[in-house]
Protein backbone atom coordinates (compact mmCIF):
# COMPACT_ATOMS: atom_id res chain seq x y z
CA UNK A 1 0.00 0.00 0.00
CA UNK A 2 1.36 3.41 -0.98
CA UNK A 3 1.97 6.07 1.63
CA UNK A 4 -0.43 9.03 1.51
CA UNK A 5 0.83 12.50 0.60
CA UNK A 6 2.22 14.71 3.36
CA UNK A 7 -0.69 16.25 5.31
CA UNK A 8 -1.05 20.01 4.81
CA UNK A 9 -0.37 20.77 8.49
CA UNK A 10 2.94 18.86 8.26
CA UNK A 11 4.09 20.41 4.98
CA UNK A 12 7.31 22.44 5.23
CA UNK A 13 8.19 23.38 1.63
CA UNK A 14 6.94 22.63 -1.89
CA UNK A 15 8.58 23.02 -5.28
CA UNK A 16 6.78 22.34 -8.54
CA UNK A 17 8.91 21.20 -11.46
CA UNK A 18 7.87 21.50 -15.09
CA UNK A 19 8.60 18.87 -17.71
CA UNK A 20 10.00 19.61 -21.15
CA UNK A 21 7.45 18.93 -23.94
CA UNK A 22 4.66 18.15 -21.45
CA UNK A 23 1.96 19.87 -19.44
CA UNK A 24 2.58 17.44 -16.56
CA UNK A 25 4.27 18.64 -13.38
CA UNK A 26 6.29 17.00 -10.62
CA UNK A 27 5.44 18.28 -7.15
CA UNK A 28 8.26 17.91 -4.63
CA UNK A 29 7.23 18.18 -0.98
CA UNK A 30 9.30 18.18 2.19
CA UNK A 31 7.52 17.79 5.50
CA UNK A 32 8.39 19.16 8.91
CA UNK A 33 10.92 16.89 10.63
CA UNK A 34 9.50 15.24 13.74
CA UNK A 35 10.91 13.20 16.58
CA UNK A 36 9.95 9.53 16.80
CA UNK A 37 12.07 8.92 19.92
CA UNK A 38 14.55 10.79 22.11
CA UNK A 39 17.39 10.11 19.68
CA UNK A 40 15.70 9.72 16.29
CA UNK A 41 13.80 12.05 13.99
CA UNK A 42 12.27 11.59 10.55
CA UNK A 43 11.78 14.04 7.72
CA UNK A 44 9.11 13.02 5.21
CA UNK A 45 9.45 13.91 1.53
CA UNK A 46 7.46 12.98 -1.52
CA UNK A 47 7.13 13.38 -5.27
CA UNK A 48 3.76 13.56 -6.98
CA UNK A 49 3.73 12.80 -10.71
CA UNK A 50 0.74 11.83 -12.85
CA UNK A 51 -1.51 11.28 -9.84
CA UNK A 52 1.03 8.95 -8.23
CA UNK A 53 2.69 9.80 -4.94
CA UNK A 54 6.13 8.43 -4.09
CA UNK A 55 6.62 9.10 -0.36
CA UNK A 56 9.72 8.49 1.73
CA UNK A 57 11.11 9.22 5.19
CA UNK A 58 14.69 10.16 5.98
CA UNK A 59 15.91 9.28 9.47
CA UNK A 60 18.44 11.23 11.49
CA UNK A 61 19.73 11.52 15.04
CA UNK A 62 17.80 14.77 15.40
CA UNK A 63 15.39 16.85 13.32
CA UNK A 64 18.16 19.01 11.89
CA UNK A 65 20.09 15.99 10.59
CA UNK A 66 16.94 14.39 9.15
CA UNK A 67 16.18 17.61 7.22
CA UNK A 68 19.79 17.99 6.12
CA UNK A 69 19.99 14.41 4.83
CA UNK A 70 16.68 14.84 3.00
CA UNK A 71 17.96 17.93 1.20
CA UNK A 72 21.12 16.06 0.22
CA UNK A 73 19.15 13.08 -1.09
CA UNK A 74 16.60 15.01 -3.16
CA UNK A 75 18.84 15.82 -6.17
CA UNK A 76 20.00 12.22 -6.51
CA UNK A 77 16.46 10.86 -6.20
CA UNK A 78 15.14 13.33 -8.79
CA UNK A 79 17.91 12.44 -11.25
CA UNK A 80 17.72 8.66 -10.83
CA UNK A 81 14.17 7.60 -9.92
CA UNK A 82 12.95 5.77 -13.01
CA UNK A 83 9.32 6.50 -12.08
CA UNK A 84 9.95 10.21 -12.84
CA UNK A 85 10.57 11.89 -16.23
CA UNK A 86 14.37 11.73 -16.02
CA UNK A 87 16.33 14.46 -17.77
CA UNK A 88 13.20 16.45 -18.63
CA UNK A 89 12.38 18.22 -15.34
CA UNK A 90 13.26 21.86 -14.73
CA UNK A 91 12.35 24.51 -12.18
CA UNK A 92 12.10 28.02 -13.69
CA UNK A 93 12.78 27.78 -17.43
CA UNK A 94 13.45 24.93 -19.90
CA UNK A 95 17.11 24.02 -19.83
CA UNK A 96 17.51 25.09 -16.19
CA UNK A 97 18.24 22.61 -13.47
CA UNK A 98 15.74 21.61 -10.81
CA UNK A 99 17.06 24.05 -8.22
CA UNK A 100 18.50 21.40 -5.91
CA UNK A 101 22.24 21.72 -5.43
CA UNK A 102 24.33 18.58 -5.61
CA UNK A 103 27.43 20.19 -4.10
CA UNK A 104 28.48 18.85 -0.72
CA UNK A 105 28.85 22.30 0.77
CA UNK A 106 28.02 25.88 -0.02
CA UNK A 107 30.51 28.72 -0.33
CA UNK A 108 30.27 32.41 -1.03
CA UNK A 109 31.35 32.88 -4.68
CA UNK A 110 34.07 35.33 -3.57
CA UNK A 111 35.77 32.63 -1.47
CA UNK A 112 36.89 30.80 -4.62
CA UNK A 113 38.75 33.90 -5.80
CA UNK A 114 40.48 34.47 -2.46
CA UNK A 115 42.08 31.04 -2.30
Amino acid sequence: MAKPPIPLEDLFVVRTLSITDSNDKVRVEVGVPRYVSDDEAVCPYSFTYQDRVFAHDTHGLDAFQALQLTMKMLPSELRNNKRLPLGRMYWLEPGDDMGFSEKDGWQWPEEDKLQ
